[in-house]
């Protein structure tokens, strides 16, 4: 399993900008709060977000945010401004995994024959620089489960059978 279920999109904070005497900048509030939001809603809980302030509104400029997550991990997504409207997308570089994603690819390589497996992965799991692991958990029709430790390195996913009962 390689380089699964990243997640990366547009965040959808358009003309978030004040102006100021010296032109339009994104308002840093409203800059952290889309960050937040985009990332909640795929799972992440999100304990703090700190982005650049006075950035000037500028189609094509980047920059990062630091995000401290609930498990205590600190993620780094960098945001590029898209048009000179304030619009951003982020990225979480391989940081942020979709265990839904990954527990239905399971799910596809475990189920066999009559017996049917239900994996259950956490939604959003964190792998701060594209490094980390997770457990998941596939429990088969016939009562059979297993946990898988699911690796994330330099943002390849991979998967290995940890324990059976």
């Amino acid at each position: 399993m390689k380089n699964m279920a990243r997640l990366a999109g547009a965040l959808a904070v358009v003309g978030v900008f004040a102006l100021t005497g010296c032109g339009k900048k994104l308002d840093n509030s409203s800059v952290e709060n889309g960050v937040r939001d985009k990332l909640a809603a795929e799972g992440v809980t999100v304990t703090s977000v700190s982005c650049p302030k006075d950035r000037e509104v500028k189609k094509g400029d980047t920059f990062e945010c630091t995000v401290a997550v609930s498990s205590g991990q600190t993620l780094n997504v960098t945001l590029e401004q898209t048009d000179d409207s304030g619009t951003l997308s982020i990225d979480v570089a391989n940081q942020v995994v979709d265990g839904k994603a990954i527990a239905t690819q399971l799910e596809g390589q475990l189920t066999s024959g009559s017996n049917s497996v239900t994996v259950t992965c956490p939604p959003a799991p964190i792998a701060p620089g594209g490094n980390g692991s997770f457990e998941c958990t596939a429990v088969g029709s016939d009562g059979s489960s297993t946990t898988f430790v699911i690796n994330v390195k330099d943002g390849q996913i991979d998967f290995s059978q940890a324990t059976t009962q």
